[in-house]
């Protein structure tokens, strides 16, 4: 491109008999840039080049790689980055450092969606889920938090809450299951967080009344609780085109926006529910009418698989062990019914367990 600016200002002093200055002041085009890129033609180099001072010496892209991906590396952020560069400064520019950092960081998140397990949720009425997310600010730059609820065999969500100041208590989550429960029928299994809100003893109460079996996520590892958090994603992505013009919010306001978002996202057709809507797989393909005494028995079958679980663990048998051997029970008896399918690296992984009867 510079090559070819060089050869059109030549031509042009020619044929139009203007002077090179000149002409760079018609064509706004700095002199110094122009004369710059002459003397590399004519002495045979690169007209493009990297600004910045040049390096004295070549770097060990081996070590300088090892460095590099021996950093924390988050999913937008590289910790230490900076203080490593000091150390090659002398033989490679930020810029192409930081290029090489933000390509290490591309390939280790690559490679931990490899070895992620993605869980497929098949049949709608079985496993709901539940989470807290903040989105934006009132006049008074008070905080605001939504609340969502989930089908996660059908992704139906139902009306969402917003709250202020906090995420919404303990007693409004369970009121508001209750009255989920109630209109649209208990679920089997409820996921959430360790928040203490969604572990509120309110809460606990209601799922005992309903026989609802908790699911909680292991602490600190958030792709367990990937289906909410796509949710969330989604209504934020349809809050943000209703409210982009509102730089400051109030609570009821965001709460009808949260509603009208869940409604568009329930009547969009979706791929993964075969080109059906979230609204027709809830309703027309609706499972979980389990009665009080077969809801029972499925407890006692869980928790005996979690007991033989903890059985073969010699060493560690502390809560956190028995939570985790609850979910893997949990997750062996929804894939052995067919309401789940667990795959690492779109690979399905079998399931092994000697007790599966629940009648």
């Amino acid at each position: 491109m510079r090559e070819t600016v060089v050869e059109f200002v030549e031509k042009a002093v020619k044929n139009a008999e203007i002077s090179v200055t000149g002409l760079c002041q018609k064509a706004e085009l700095p002199y110094s840039s122009l004369m710059r890129w002459k003397k590399r033609l004519k002495d045979g180099e690169p007209v493009l080049q990297v600004p910045g001072p040049k390096k004295v010496r070549t770097p060990d892209m081996g070590r300088l790689m090892a460095e590099i991906d021996g950093i924390r590396h988050r999913n937008n952020r590289s910790l230490g980055a900076f203080k490593l560069y000091r150390n090659f400064s002398e033989v490679i520019s930020r810029r192409d450092f930081m290029g090489l950092v933000e390509m290490a960081r591309k390939e280790k998140k690559a490679e931990a969606r490899q070895l992620m397990r993605r869980i497929q949720w098949h049949t709608p009425g079985i496993v709901w889920a539940m989470d807290d997310t903040e989105y934006g600010r009132d006049y008074y730059r008070r905080k605001l938090f939504l609340h969502g609820l989930r089908d996660l065999g059908s992704r139906y969500t139902f009306p969402p809450l917003s709250s202020k100041e906090g995420v919404l208590h303990g007693e409004k989550v369970a009121a508001n299951l209750g009255k989920m429960f109630k209109n649209y029928g208990a679920p089997l299994f409820l996921k959430r967080d360790n928040g203490s809100n969604l572990n509120h003893k309110a809460v606990d109460q209601v799922l005992n009344e309903h026989f609802v079996i908790s699911l909680n996520s292991p602490k600190y590892y958030a792709p367990y609780n990937g289906s909410i958090e796509e949710l969330q994603s989604e209504l934020k992505s349809g809050l943000y085109e209703k409210l982009v013009d509102r730089p400051f919010l109030d609570v009821w306001t965001l709460g009808d926006a949260a509603g009208t978002s869940a409604h568009d996202l329930n009547h969009k057709k979706r791929e993964v529910l075969a080109g059906k809507t979230a609204c027709e797989r809830f309703f027309s393909e609706k499972g979980g009418d389990y009665s009080r005494r077969q809801r029972e028995r499925i407890f006692e079958l869980l928790n005996g698989m979690a007991g033989d679980i903890i059985k073969g663990m010699k060493e560690d048998r502390s809560q956190l062990a028995y939570e985790a051997a609850w979910r893997i029970s949990v997750e062996t008896w929804l894939h052995n019914q067919g309401h789940i399918c667990v795959s690492v690296n779109e690979k399905v992984l079998p399931y092994f367990f000697p007790i599966l009867s629940h009648n």
